[in-house]
């Protein structure tokens, strides 16, 4: 399983996905963690598992419906995200089935990082099984 990373590692608020990533690449060594920019590429594939800082994330949480993603003000390329990037394809009919680990700006990162690990391996057994299990990040949009 790919999991695409987002995160800023200039900005302390929207970097604790990046700063996760050495401890998830140990955790879960048959997990393929790919760092991307989406505004400079985006995977395109049936099933697309990302994860992101997202705005006022209490705490991880994993978002299936993209309808869900709120939008943000778009006054400068910096705003184009993921959130945009992913309704975007959803119009163009390009987005198959879409699963984002919602990382919270702020708080314990020992915890985030528990509740990461765990979101991962019920994602991948979702994928396994074929079941379709959810959870949202309501009102919630990615950085």
């Amino acid at each position: 399983m790919k999991v695409y990373v987002l995160g800023n590692p200039l900005v302390v608020a929207d970097s604790m996905p990046l700063r996760m990533l050495p401890f998830l690449k140990k955790a879960l060594p048959d997990v393929e963690f790919i760092e991307i920019d989406p505004s400079e590429e985006f995977p395109i594939g049936e099933t697309m598992v990302f994860m992101d800082t997202v705005e006022a994330a209490e705490n991880v949480t994993v978002l299936e419906e993209i309808g869900r993603i709120t939008d943000n003000s778009r006054n400068t390329l910096h705003d184009y995200g993921l959130g945009m990037q992913l309704k975007l394809m959803s119009k163009l009919g390009k987005l198959g089935k879409v699963y984002v680990i919602c990382i919270p700006m702020h708080g314990s990162f020992e915890s985030a990082l528990k509740q990461a690990a765990e979101k991962i391996r019920q994602v991948r057994a979702s994928l396994s099984s074929g079941s379709d299990w959810r959870s949202s990040c309501r009102g919630r949009k990615p950085v």
